[in-house]
């Protein structure tokens, strides 16, 4: 198992393209130790938590993932595959589940 610290989650998202630039980094990192923690049943809960947290709308949180997301997967698909053995654009819950899934047992990579 690896370290998942908050520099850990930063690091490895930065690397696979997630520009620092995007709010969605800091909602990804919030939502994958959210997850991690068990703190949540779902990821409807985490927008929810995150919202309220930084007093936006739900559906803002939502929408700052997904677009942080789908810039990287455009911008380095390869590493997508090789790290998490995902093959086309993610959704926000495959992508932050593959996220804790990484840190938990280590790099997935293809079968």
């Amino acid at each position: 198992m690896k370290k998942m610290t908050e520099a850990e989650v930063y690091k490895l998202l930065v690397r696979i393209g997630v520009s620092a630039g995007y709010t969605g980094i800091d909602y990804i990192i919030r939502a994958v130790f959210a997850i991690n923690a068990g703190k949540v049943d779902n990821l409807g809960e985490v927008y929810d938590i995150i919202a309220k947290e930084d007093n936006i709308k739900s559906g803002a949180v939502e929408r700052n993932i997904r677009t942080a997301i789908n810039r990287a997967y455009e911008h380095r698909p390869r590493i997508f595959s090789e790290l998490f053995s995902i093959d086309s654009k993610p959704t926000n819950k495959l992508f932050i589940y593959a996220v804790v899934n990484y840190f938990r047992y280590g790099k997935v990579g293809k079968a």
